[in-house]
């Protein structure tokens, strides 16, 4: 759960109990592309989502969630996975691509406490370019 106020605690509890359901897989928390997402976060989330798609051939719907859930088994492979900030998650997706590890999504909802989404960290030239040359690496 990354720490931008943006998930519920109800909606990590969801995570972990299909964590624990589903063995060696990823949990995603996905957030809902809708109006009430911010339009700078509707953007870059569309674009980074179809670009995932197009270099892996696997549809993600919110390749950018902070709100993840694994089971145990999984943190020696995931903290192997290089990356910081927003390109780790990147990185994470494409590893669980490259070693068919199932994403498993799970629709959760977000609180965003205005439109300009202020209480992301997200800095829209720097992490960009981060996350997207994780895809020109592959």
């Amino acid at each position: 759960m990354d720490g931008d106020g943006q998930h519920q605690v109800q909606d990590m509890e969801k995570l972990i109990l299909k964590a624990r359901s589903c063995g060696k897989s990823l949990i995603l928390g996905t957030r809902q592309i809708s109006e009430k997402m911010p339009l700078r976060s509707r953007f870059g989330n569309t674009i980074t989502r179809n670009i995932f798609r197009l270099m892996t051939g696997t549809a993600v719907s919110d390749t950018q969630s902070g709100l993840r859930a694994f089971s145990s088994e999984m943190n020696r492979e995931f903290c192997e996975v290089s990356g910081e900030r927003y390109e780790y998650e990147t990185e994470v997706l494409l590893y669980c691509v490259k070693q068919k590890i199932p994403i498993v999504e799970v629709p959760i909802e977000t609180i965003y406490r205005d439109k300009e989404n202020s209480t992301s960290h997200f800095r829209v030239i720097r992490d960009s370019f981060r996350i997207y040359k994780e895809f020109i690496k592959e």
